[in-house]
């Protein structure tokens, strides 16, 4: 086994074990892996970074900073208080309600920010029902 494949190994172990302890966020590990993989260098600077100028990376970023200030300013909250008092707290209806208006607004805006929009709703509404 050669020196570039054990550090590959180890980094991947490392992440593995950090990403499971969950002592720091995720998002934190996985810059440390880019971060190591480039100091090793295992991943040339231009490689590391590449995958930021990348549409889909730059709008899954903008939708979690999206969901970010719904969840601060209480809109999910809202959204989520309303659908049960409305609906009450039987799954199968909550479910019905919830993929209706995931569809219903999937159908005017994009899928992907239809989803950063329910996730933290049904999440909530999980942990209210439970």
């Amino acid at each position: 086994m050669t020196l570039e494949i054990t550090l590959v190994l180890l980094i991947i172990f490392l992440s593995l074990i950090f990403f499971s302890i969950e002592r720091l966020p995720n998002d934190v590990v996985a810059l440390g892996v880019l971060i190591a993989l480039t100091i090793t260098g295992l991943v040339s600077p231009a490689q590391a970074f590449a995958g930021f100028g990348s549409d889909a990376v730059v709008m899954i970023f903008g939708l979690l900073v999206l969901t970010a200030a719904l969840m601060r300013t209480g809109v999910v909250l809202m959204a989520g208080r309303e659908i049960i008092r409305r609906v009450g707290e039987r799954d199968s209806s909550l479910l019905s309600v919830i993929m209706i208006a995931s569809a219903s607004i999937g159908a005017l805006m994009s899928n992907t920010a239809s989803t950063a929009f329910f996730v933290p709703v049904v999440i909530g509404i999980a942990r209210k029902a439970a």
